[in-house]
């Protein structure tokens, strides 16, 4: 949702809506693969599969905390060079007295 926002709205870089499906399309995989490992989990021993199901949803909440952090440059991820700190900074931080 943030590289979204920063896309539309920030004049730096280019809104593709094949970017934005192909993000919409992963979200939605991931989350039929969590709903489908659920039952997946109790086919399994019991103590295994309740706690693989825990594994692969903290893993999950991990990995997405990890991506909103990134945005905002308090975490090592792929964004180095996403300009989304940069256009919130413009639009809250006004310079020169302006």
């Amino acid at each position: 949702m943030v590289g979204w926002i920063n896309a539309k709205f920030n004049k730096n870089v280019e809104f593709s809506s094949s970017r934005a499906i192909y993000g919409i399309v992963r979200k939605l995989a991931i989350f039929v693969l969590l709903v489908y490992f659920i039952p997946v989990a109790l086919l399994v021993p019991y103590d295994v599969g309740i706690g693989a199901i825990y594994v692969l949803y903290i893993g999950y909440l991990v990995s997405e905390i990890n991506s909103i952090l990134s945005h905002f440059r308090l975490a090592e991820d792929d964004k180095t060079n996403d300009l989304f700190v940069d256009f919130m900074s413009s639009i809250f931080i006004k310079k020169d007295g302006k």
